[in-house]
């Protein structure tokens, strides 16, 4: 089935501009909010959505004190197609802060004024981009907010012509994705009971988030862990240091065997993960003082092709037994070697230093709590997860009776599992026939990893296309977004749930 070409430029590059001119930045009070219900009534005023209100919801996200609201919008075909397939269409509505433009912040919202403005202060390329006239600029031009108005076309086209697909289509338009998805894990939830109270089967998930090496269409989507290992040692003053147990030493033993290790890396498809690496480092001290740490703590970024969090969390278990014992063989014998020195000095050996240094236990954050009989808490979406999870780790130790050396580890932040579509597929060999370069694996942590939650749900990634997202020269194609990529997306839908089934 083919349709006819969408000449919808102009009506992009104004409704782009005007959601750029929303602030939304992510965490920003109000700022989501404000998004979300503008696009809420700019939906609510199509013709499909005043006949049917039923059909657009406003989803508050769970516990969120900032009180911030996903949108999601459900276009159903005429009465008797006889399909009970669905297709979501995700994007997110929040931007990453705009404090990078400096002294033309208040300009990060203006396309235009925003151009001129950089015009001569940011090198060649940019200024070769400026006259080309191909690009806009703004925070999230890009990332994503050309995406989301390429699916508000392409959902208004299908609720005035429902004729024309065989299925439904459910639009998601989330908060939080720039920080730690909130609004995607409440929706999901959402549409897993809207699905189900419906009769949908959702065959299908396409996400519109940006790429900026090349237009492309990705099968699936990287994963995103961020693993923990805090190691709670044995202080002692440092005149009297072959008493402790450093856990900044275990730390290190533990960062030095994961940062950069190739053999941690996954494969999958002809792709090839980036190996871990540490994000941070740091001791539970808050003052200095002579007395060395009782704990410290590092979480690494840690990309997934085909594993789940708790096989990478056992990967890490394992490599803080062997580091934790490296850390004690290290200890062990600098203490033999200064207590030889001693002796031959003449020098009365100090008491203790014969005395065993005791092994750290190592275990995973739940099976500590079931060690001390104390139930984990959940953090509020409000809270710094990372911190949450440091923090909780922390009040656990409050509880231990054995107080002796330990390695607790646990995931810090939120996970994103990865997402698997084989080429081969009836999805990978739809995405195929778009005429544009098909990438495995969308390389960039982003909602759409929560398509799994959903169940065996496949997923492509086909959305914008500009560069230096996250940057203040951020700046989207324009011709590619606008025109190419609603095109591109009905085409998709069309193999999808047209009514010659080629997604079969």
């Amino acid at each position: 089935m083919e349709h006819m070409y969408f000449d919808c430029y102009d009506e992009q590059k104004a409704l782009v501009t005007e959601l750029v001119g929303i602030r939304s930045v992510v965490g920003s009070e109000g700022c989501e909010q404000r998004m979300a219900e503008h696009i809420r009534d700019m939906i609510a005023g199509w013709e499909y959505f005043k006949d049917h209100p039923g059909d657009l919801f406003l989803v508050p996200t769970d516990g969120d004190t900032m009180k911030r609201s996903s949108v999601v919008a459900v276009v159903e075909p005429e009465c008797g197609s006889g399909s009970a397939d669905a297709v979501l269409l995700m994007g997110h509505l929040d931007t990453v802060e705009t404090s990078d433009y400096g002294s033309i912040e208040p300009l990060a919202t203006r396309p235009e004024e925003l151009k001129e403005a950089l015009r001569g202060i940011c090198g060649e390329e940019v200024d070769a981009d400026i006259e080309s006239g191909k690009f806009m600029f703004g925070r999230g031009a890009l990332d994503m907010k050309a995406g989301v108005a390429c699916y508000l076309y392409i959902l208004r086209h299908f609720s005035r012509n429902r004729d024309s697909l065989r299925g439904s289509l459910i639009a998601l338009f989330e908060c939080d994705e720039e920080g730690d998805s909130h609004g995607m894990l409440t929706s999901v939830e959402f549409i897993k009971d809207l699905a189900r109270d419906r009769g949908l089967n959702i065959i299908a998930a396409l996400c519109a988030d940006y790429s900026s090496t090349e237009p492309a269409v990705y099968l699936g989507t990287i994963g995103k862990y961020l693993p923990c290992a805090m190691a709670f040692g044995r202080s002692s003053h440092v005149g009297q240091v072959f008493s402790s147990v450093d856990p900044n030493l275990v730390i290190s033993e533990i960062i030095s065997a994961v940062d950069y290790n190739t053999d941690l890396c996954e494969e999958s498809f002809g792709e090839m993960t980036q190996p871990p690496v540490s994000l941070k480092q740091s001791d539970l001290k808050q003052t200095y003082s002579v007395q060395t740490a009782d704990s410290a703590y590092a979480y690494f970024n840690w990309f997934s092709l085909r594993k789940t969090e708790e096989e990478i969390l056992e990967t890490l278990k394992s490599i803080a037994e062997k580091a934790a014992d490296n850390a004690v063989r290290k200890i062990s014998e600098a203490r033999a070697s200064h207590r030889e020195r001693l002796e031959r000095l003449g020098t009365g050996v100090p008491k203790g230093m014969k005395d065993r240094i005791p092994m750290p236990r190592v275990m995973t954050l739940a099976e500590y709590a079931d060690t001390v009989g104390e139930k984990l808490g959940a953090p509020d979406p409000c809270t710094d997860i990372r911190r949450f999870w440091v923090s909780e780790a922390m009040r656990l130790r409050s509880f231990d009776r054995d107080m002796s050396p330990a390695v607790i580890v646990f995931n810090a932040g939120v996970s994103y599992p990865p997402v698997t579509v084989d080429p081969d597929s009836g999805l990978g060999r739809a995405a195929s026939g778009l005429g544009i370069p098909v990438r495995t694996y969308y390389p960039f942590i982003s909602d759409a990893s929560f398509v799994s939650l959903l169940g065996e749900v496949p997923l492509v990634n086909l959305g914008t296309y500009g560069k230096d997202a996250h940057m203040f020269t951020e700046r989207v194609d324009m011709d590619y977004s606008f025109r190419k990529l609603p095109n591109l997306t009905w085409d998709l839908l069309l193999k999808i749930l047209g009514k010659d089934m080629l997604y079969n």
